[in-house]
């Protein structure tokens, strides 16, 4: 990690004593092991599904081999990342003079400096299922100068996720709370303030 400091603890979020503060923003155990146990569950029922295809009709078979193959690859693939993410003892997200570097998710962007960064804005996905039981989920958007840099970092899933997120959102860096200990306002309002402070500096 590029950016090294001391830090002091101030709640959940540590924070460098000396002249130019460094905030730390450390992942939720919680919502990891969370995460962790849904892909399990989602596992199981991927692997029952390929286990019990043989005892279908052909149709039923094909679409439950089908289904569950998608199913067992995605949840293996998830649980593998975020397991990743749980041992990992390095901050969610780190704030710098020098920039952050992001590791809110398992396809995180990793060191994004200052100048790289034109503008933050707030994105919100609505839940295909019950938007008023599951409500949104809002990202920061940190659209950037050289995003081709971006798109070329990590193995190639990491790549295609970076390459989607530049399709659909115009950047390949989005950030979220879900796996930190922090709220989104509070996130937004750090971020947006450290690059408003640094960006003219």
């Amino acid at each position: 990690m590029p950016f090294s400091c001391g830090l002091l603890w101030r709640g959940d979020i540590s924070i460098h004593s000396e002249k130019e503060e460094t905030i730390a923003i450390p992942l939720s155990r919680i919502t990891l092991t969370a995460i962790l146990g849904g892909c399990t569950v989602f596992l199981c029922l991927g692997l029952w599904l390929l286990s019990n295809a043989h005892t279908l009709a052909i149709l039923e078979a094909l679409l439950a081999f089908s289904f569950g193959g998608a199913d067992a690859v995605i949840s293996a693939l998830l649980l593998y990342y975020f397991g990743r993410m749980l041992l990992d003892s390095s901050p969610g997200l780190l704030i710098s003079p020098e920039g952050i570097v992001d590791n809110t998710t398992p396809m995180a962007a990793g060191p994004v400096p200052w100048e790289e960064i034109t503008k933050i804005t707030v994105s919100q996905v609505d839940s295909p299922v019950d938007r008023e039981s599951f409500g949104s989920l809002l990202f920061l958007v940190i659209h950037i100068r050289h995003p081709r840099r971006y798109l070329e970092r990590g193995n190639a899933l990491e790549r295609m996720v970076h390459r989607w997120n530049y399709g659909w959102y115009g950047t390949p860096v989005r950030l979220s709370s879900i796996a930190l200990k922090i709220k989104f306002d509070e996130l937004k309002r750090i971020v947006q303030e450290n690059f408003d402070k640094y960006r003219r500096a």
